[in-house]
């Protein structure tokens, strides 16, 4: 009955809710995360495109789009605490996504991103809130691992590679 009257909304137990209320004002209190929530011009916001070398259909989603200033924020939930966020960056490869992100900024709007930043949030009490800005370097390792992984895929589709690890694959017996 609920679910019925309530279509699209959530229900939350009492310690999610509490939970939920502490990361949010985690957010809040850092000056320069609630700025950019503030001035979002597009919020979860798809593009899509076709890869101009192989042809590739891709699609990001951006968390939070400040277009009037050209930046592009991207909300994580950690459990490392800032200073080794880039465990995470490591584990996840949130630098392709960052590079994914940003070239499919630059096809909707004819230029990159001004600047790429991480809202992270420890996701353990405290739960602290920074914001980081992502360094061209790491923009470039992002741009540099999708191409690869794109080139891979491309000689995949054309028989070139297997699909499969050696070894490992369709037996034919």
């Amino acid at each position: 009955e609920w679910r019925d009257a309530n279509s699209g909304k959530y229900l939350l137990k009492a310690d999610e809710y509490d939970d939920l209320m502490r990361r949010s004002r985690a957010v809040a209190e850092n000056d320069w995360a609630a700025d950019l929530l503030g001035s979002g011009t597009g919020f979860e916001q798809s593009i899509f495109w076709t890869d101009e070398q192989d042809g590739w259909n891709l699609k990001v989603r951006l968390d939070l789009v400040c277009a009037l200033d050209d930046v592009i924020a991207d909300l994580k939930f950690t459990k490392h605490p800032a200073n080794e966020f880039w465990r995470s960056c490591q584990e996840y490869r949130y630098e392709w996504q960052a590079a994914l992100q940003c070239e499919g900024y630059r096809q909707l709007n004819g230029q990159p991103p001004k600047e790429y930043v991480y809202i992270l949030v420890h996701n353990e009490e405290p739960y602290h809130c920074i914001v980081q800005r992502v360094p061209d370097e790491y923009l470039r390792m992002g741009r540099a691992g999708v191409a690869a992984a794109l080139r891979t895929l491309y000689r995949r589709k054309r028989g070139e590679l297997s699909w499969y690890p050696e070894g490992h694959g369709v037996r034919s017996e």
